[in-house]
Order: structure tokens, then sequence, then C-alpha cells
């Protein structure tokens, strides 16, 4: 597997991890859940805008003319966006950051069985028995900490099935890169979940926490969610989601530094389950021979790989770019996984 994209969804996950504890500690602020939502979403397109401002206009055009790309991304707003934040942030409001952030190992499963089921994602051996791991760390951890199923962890829930939809939406969108994908779902999903809030929240703002919100929001949202986005595009929503489930284990270590609670030999279990879990990935080796079908499309790139051999002027090796290319029929047998280029039957 890609090493590199293993470590993109790391790094994602670390990040997202932080959000959950420096959540509940705005929060306890008296702050609305609602406003956090948007804040968190405006931050990471605030963040990202200035590193594509340049290409904008034009890879705005390009997912304008790709009709399936500009629905995924709509869906992609709506669940990822929307509901996912403001569930997932109520549910912290009424659950405790530990509990909160085990529960988000739910999305894991909820991305695995999306992609499984409805968008037809091939699913090796190795990767369901990731998964199977991946369900097991969580349920000890669970068991750690007595959690008992309340309002709050019922929206958690509700927010990881939404972003399990929302991992497969965006994982196949192909037109824009990861970067725009965040910045357009930062910008009309805070901006619709703020308007909410002036509308029915009478709460006062707490500016120190506002711009704390939006720094939370840069990082924990904009840069993670444009590296997992990386990640899922190359090695597939369900290996990358499988991967990213280890930030439960990142929320709940800062959590114990914040809030001072206990870790046992349950959390060790769990964790060394987690990277066995992650290991099995590492190593799979998905190798057949598979036909690549006559296509013209748009979508970012560069000429590392097997698929991309055209020739640019002034383009350096390995250096991603985005534009209308032509791939010819061709059969061959390499090793690979369900990225944008082999989505393929089994």
């Amino acid at each position: 597997m890609k090493k590199i994209y293993i470590v993109h969804a790391i790094l994602a996950a670390f990040l997202f991890g932080l959000s959950t504890p420096f959540s509940k500690l705005i929060l306890n602020n008296n702050n609305s859940p609602l406003l956090l939502a948007s804040l968190f979403y405006l931050g990471a397109a605030i963040f990202l805008l200035p590193f594509k401002i340049r290409n904008l206009k034009n890879e705005i055009g390009q997912l304008i003319n790709n009709k399936s790309d500009l629905m995924r991304i709509v869906g992609a707003i709506i669940f990822g966006g929307i509901t996912g934040p403001v569930a997932l942030l109520y549910g912290i409001k009424y659950s405790s950051p530990e509990s909160a952030s085990l529960l988000l190992n739910m999305e894991t499963v909820a991305t695995s069985i999306f992609a499984w089921f409805i968008f037809k994602e091939h699913l090796s051996t190795k990767v369901i028995l990731s998964s199977i791991l991946t369900v097991i760390a969580g349920s000890l951890l669970v068991i750690n900490f007595n959690l008992n199923i309340n309002y709050g962890g019922i929206l958690v829930i509700l927010a990881c099935v939404f972003w399990g939809i929302d991992n497969n939406l965006t994982a196949n969108v192909t037109s824009i890169s990861p970067t725009v994908n965040t910045i357009l779902k930062g910008f009309f999903a805070g901006i619709f979940n703020f308007l909410l809030f002036l509308i029915f929240e009478n709460i006062v703002i707490i500016w120190d926490d506002f711009f704390y919100a939006l720094i939370i929001g840069a990082f924990s949202y904009g840069l993670s969610i444009i590296l997992y986005i990386s990640s899922a595009r190359n090695i597939g929503a369900s290996r990358s989601q499988i991967i990213f489930s280890i930030n439960p284990f990142m929320g709940s270590l800062v959590s114990y530094m914040i809030f001072q609670t206990s870790l046992g030999m349950e959390f060790l279990s769990a964790f060394i389950l987690m990277i066995i879990a992650i290991a099995l990935l590492m190593y799979e080796r998905h190798h057949h021979e598979h036909t690549h079908h006559k296509v013209d499309h748009s979508h970012e790139h560069s000429h590392d790989d097997n698929h991309h051999n055209h020739q640019h002027e002034d383009l350096l090796p390995g250096q991603n770019h985005s534009h209308q290319h032509s791939h010819n029929e061709i059969t061959h047998s390499h090793i690979h996984y369900p990225d944008i280029h082999h989505k393929h039957d089994h």
C-alpha cells in the first residue's frame, strides 16, 4: 500500500482527535454547538483559501461541468458539513469527552458498510479483519469507561452515520482537489449553520472562544480533512477510515491530560488491537490482472504512477495538477487499491 497515504490518514486522525476534548472545553463555557459547528468549518475554509485562491475559479468550473461530482459535493456538504458536525457537537455537549471520542469509532463501521454495500468498494479479507479488530478495540474502550448510551451518545453515532456517507461521496469526487473540496464544504456549511444560529439561538457570543473555534477548525477540520481526502482517494474510503479511526485514542489521551480521567488495561489492549489493524492494511497486497477501459476525464494527478504518462512542459516530476486528459484501454497486472482508476468488480 502507498505508505505516504497511510501517513496522511494518521496525521488527519491526530488533528481531528484533538478537536473533541477542546470542543468540550469551549462548550463548557455555555457556547452553542450550532455556532461551534459553523466556526469549525469556516475556520477550515479561511485557513485553506490562500493556498488555492489562484486556481479556485478553474477548479470550480471543472466541478460545475461534472454533474456527478457536483451532486457528490452537495451531498458531502449536507451530510459532512452541516448535519454531521451539528450532531457531533450536540452529542459532545451532553456526553463526556471520553465517551464522545470513543463512540467516533462507529464512523469506521458506517464508512465500511456504505463503501461495501452502496459504493461497491472491494474489501479484501485483511480489510474486513482490520475492520473487525477496530470495532473490538472500540468496544473494549467503551467497556473501560462504562459507557451508557444516552441522547448525547445517540447523536454522536448519528454523526458517524452522516460522516460515513460523506466519506464515500468525497472519496469518489475527481474533478477538484481535496483542498478546494474542503474550502467549498467549509464556506457553504459554515455559513448555513451560522445563519441557523442567528435565527434560532439566543446565546451571547464569547469572542475569545469564537477565535479559538476558528483555530480548531483550521487544523482539526481544514488540514485534517484534506489529509483524509488525499488518503481516501488513493487507498479507498474504507481503508483510510480504518486508519483514521485511531482518532478516538488521540481524543482519549488528550481528555486524560485535560480532564484527568483514568486509562486502564482495556485502553492498552485496544491500542494494541488498533496497531495490528493498521499493520494488516500496511501489508495488504491486492494484485490481479484487470482492464482499464478508455476514459476521458479530469482530476488532480501527478506523473509518478502507471496511469498518467502524457507529457507537459515545465512540470516537475510528481507535481500535482489537474486538467482534462485521456486514458487508452489497457489490461495489466499490478498492486492496486480502490482509487479512482480501480473501481472494477471482483
